[in-house]
């Protein structure tokens, strides 16, 4: 969230960040040309309207530069100024705000430099006409000119580029709201060259007292009147030279000493196991790869955490439950949460019909065609493929690869296959099936998501394995039950029997039976 308040603060910022660099130059100019360029220009003696002239025009060159430098960037301070920016409300900065919020220092670089050349220009000009001898003098012309285009312009560019960077680099993060700012092309000042302006920028006092001695020597008429004024011009300098390095080195040199600061207590914290710390990545240059590096590595760190949590939990789940349809669901479940897919299924091999038949399925809310029931046969298509070589088979792009063929290409209405991953599920040397996930999206898979997935595999297949052997032994044991029940029905409907036959009313029952048999064969025998 930005408000208006806030947006002109910053920009006021930025305002009194360039009016001090180039205060400092006009101050820089007025040295130059008064003790060591061109008398004739700005030093006593010389034309009072040609002074007038060139303090009016410095004057009128500072301002419109201001005035460019917000006319070629109206597109980032129309975007900067909005009340929010890039939320949800809000519309995310395009490609040319985010080069604009990149080259603001830059650009206002080069536009102070552009306009302290054109002053050189005038200024030369100017000094090309002598009054004293109604003439043209070129060499003044060419002194203004290395003055303005050697020293002012590109000590007052570095002034510039250094001050409104300052102010600016705070705000950089804004515009690269989850986006990488070293990918923008973009100017980069980079550390070597940082660290060669510094130098320069060192040495600048001292080319302006070999300039200050030689131009004192060459138009004075007497060096010994001259030479207290010479120490003093020097004791400037080099009074000068001081704080100026003072102040390149607080800001410049801060600027590459603070991401290293702030890098030792992160790594500290990345020591202690705290993985949610990160390096804001306020420039583009080497310091600002370092700091989107470094984030990465505790991003990729992360991601490893996760995985390795994720793949502990799927061994305890999957073999905390020795119910298969479970085991198979939780599997699928728990490798979504670390390889994001559209759909997933685990088959099983079938021994006696030697074909892969899918047990278990999901899918995202795309995908929606159920695949449970299906048989693949060893050799046919992917997942056929898998089996058969017993091998994980990775396809980022099914439309790039030249090997097997889908047996399936369209997985729901509308949607197709482009991307799959297939692992075997191997107990030990025991074929147990195969996992496989697919996405609608190219390159969704890789070689790290296809190692996941193979770690996880003979965990799943050994799972797989002993829930199998559960059921097989609950199999057996529900056979051998039904038997004794049958053996214990026989023994009892025996002991039953032997208690009837043992009464004395069963025997009185038997003897009567016998009699009357007897009976029977005697009366057949008197007839």
């Amino acid at each position: 969230m930005r408000t208006p308040t806030l947006y002109k603060r910053k920009l006021m910022q930025l305002s009194i960040a360039g009016l001090v660099s180039n205060l400092f130059s006009v101050l820089l100019a007025v040295f130059y040309f008064a003790n060591i360029g061109p008398r004739s220009v700005t030093s006593p003696g010389s034309n009072p309207a040609q002074v007038g002239v060139a303090g009016g025009m410095i004057l009128l060159l500072l301002v419109s530069a201001i005035l460019l430098g917000r006319r070629m960037n109206a597109p980032l301070w129309d975007w900067y100024r909005s009340p929010v920016m890039g939320g949800v409300t809000g519309n995310p900065p395009s490609t040319v705000v985010q080069q604009k919020a990149l080259n603001l220092p830059y650009q206002s670089a080069r536009v102070t430099w552009l306009l302290w050349a054109l002053a050189g220009v005038i200024l030369a000009f100017i000094g090309l006409f002598d009054p004293a001898t109604v003439g043209f003098d070129y060499l003044i012309a060419l002194q203004v000119l290395f003055g303005a285009l050697c020293i002012i312009g590109p000590t007052a560019a570095v002034l510039q580029y250094i001050s409104v960077e300052r102010v600016w680099r705070t705000e950089l993060p804004r515009f690269f709201n989850g986006t990488d700012m070293t990918q923008v092309s973009a100017f980069r000042l980079r550390i070597r060259n940082r660290m060669l302006i510094l130098f320069v920028a060192g040495a600048l006092p001292l080319i302006l007292l070999v300039l200050l001695s030689y131009n004192l020597v060459a138009n004075s008429a007497d060096l010994a009147e001259d030479a207290s004024r010479l120490l003093l011009l020097e004791a400037f300098l080099g009074g000068s030279g001081v704080v100026l390095a003072v102040l390149l080195a607080r800001t410049l040199g801060k600027s590459l000493v603070e991401p290293i600061e702030q890098l030792a207590p992160h790594l500290e914290a990345v020591q202690r196991g705290v993985l949610d710390v990160r390096l804001p990545v306020t420039s583009n240059d080497e310091l600002g790869v370092l700091a989107k590096n470094f984030n990465g590595m505790l991003d990729s760190i992360q991601r490893r955490d996760v995985e390795l949590r994720t793949i502990y939990e799927i061994s305890r789940e999957i073999t905390h439950s020795l119910e298969l349809d479970h085991t198979l669901q939780a599997i699928l479940e728990q490798v979504r949460e670390i390889i994001p897919y559209d759909g997933g299924e685990i088959c099983l091999y079938d021994k006696v019909e030697r074909v892969l038949r899918v047990r278990a399925w999901t899918s995202s809310a795309q995908v929606i065609t159920d695949t449970r029931g299906r048989s693949y046969n060893l050799g046919e298509g992917y997942t056929g493929w898998v089996g058969a070589e017993r091998q994980s088979l990775l396809i980022p792009d099914v439309d790039r690869h030249t090997g097997q063929k889908p047996t399936v290409r369209q997985i729901a209405d509308g949607v197709f296959l482009n991307g799959y991953l297939g692992v075997p599920l191997l107990a030990g040397q025991q074929m147990v099936g195969t996992l496989e996930i697919v996405s609608a999206k190219k390159d969704a898979f890789n070689d790290h998501t296809r190692q996941i997935l193979e770690i996880i595999a003979p965990q799943a297949a050994i799972a797989i394995a002993n829930a199998e052997q559960v059921i097989e032994r609950e199999r057996t044991l529900r056979a051998q039950i039904e038997q004794l029940k049958i053996e214990i029905d026989q023994v009892k409907r025996s002991r039953q029997v032997s208690e009837i036959t043992e009464t004395g009313f069963f025997q009185k029952l038997k003897e009567d039976a016998r009699r009357m048999r007897r009976e029977s064969r005697g009366d057949g025998d008197q007839e």
